[in-house]
């Protein structure tokens, strides 16, 4: 069984979150930025990642080939930094991006990104695989 894949887009307020098995997209607006961080704001970007990725978990629980995945918590994420990003992202905001996606995907293994352009699916999933080759 093929491991489920997420890219999410993050800039000021907004958060996209895309399902690259199916190609859905679903975003949220909610106030978590202020003018100096983009996620200033942690439980309000958690909860608006949690709120833009459940319509895609209510739809994958409906096909039991991608049930098992879903809820044994296993999917590779991408999350993108769009904005606020100049000179690179810190370990801190690297890290808080990690624990707010965790906290909507559970046990999912995050790589965090921060270049100026959003990436196209192939490129998403040649970023997860190349990560995970990196790790062995």
């Amino acid at each position: 069984m093929s491991m489920a894949m997420f890219y999410i887009q993050i800039r000021r307020n907004h958060i996209t979150v895309r399902d690259l098995a199916t190609r859905r997209e679903v975003s949220a607006t909610a106030n978590f930025s202020n003018s100096r961080l983009l996620v200033a704001e942690f439980f309000i970007a958690e909860k608006a990642i949690y709120d833009a990725s459940a319509p895609l978990r209510d739809w994958r629980n409906r096909r039991w080939g991608h049930r098992l995945s879903w809820l044994s918590g296993r999917a590779d994420v991408v999350v993108h930094a769009l904005e606020m990003n100049e000179g690179g992202l810190s370990q801190v905001e690297d890290r808080v991006l990690q624990e707010i996606t965790v906290a909507s995907f559970g046990m999912a293994r995050v790589l965090v990104i921060d270049d100026p352009d959003v990436l196209t699916d192939l490129q998403v999933t040649q970023r997860i695989k190349h990560s995970k080759a990196s790790r062995s």
